[in-house]
């Protein structure tokens, strides 16, 4: 059984991704947007010392398979003040800023009203 290089499995990411997607690996607290010309920009992070560790290996990670991180406009979250919901609102909002067309749809759950 052959397992995925880490390499190859971020190399399917971005490759599946399409420009302008939102990705945020899980855990480690940074959120990239999909760029053109093989290129990914970090536009945030979390506050953290484990967080600061993973932008290091993540940036060496993506650049090992040909592809660019644009660091240029990053936001430092500071995570304890945040809820998840204020953690998706700014990211949301980070994105729109970048000039990536966005879509935010609202659900609310169905509730039994009395009769």
């Amino acid at each position: 059984m052959n397992e995925e290089t880490p390499e190859e499995a971020v190399k399917v990411i971005l490759e599946r991704m399409r420009e302008g997607g939102l990705w945020q690996p899980h855990g480690l607290g940074l959120s990239y947007i999909k760029e053109a010309n093989q290129t990914v920009k970090l536009i945030s992070q979390e506050n953290t010392p484990m967080s600061a560790q993973a932008r290091i290996r993540m940036r060496m990670l993506v650049e090992s398979i040909g592809w660019s991180v644009d660091e240029t406009i990053c936001e430092l979250i500071d995570v304890e003040h945040l809820s998840l919901e204020e953690k998706h609102i700014k990211e949301m909002m980070m994105r729109t800023r970048d000039g990536s067309r966005l879509e935010v749809f609202l659900w609310y759950p169905i509730v039994s009203l009395p009769a």
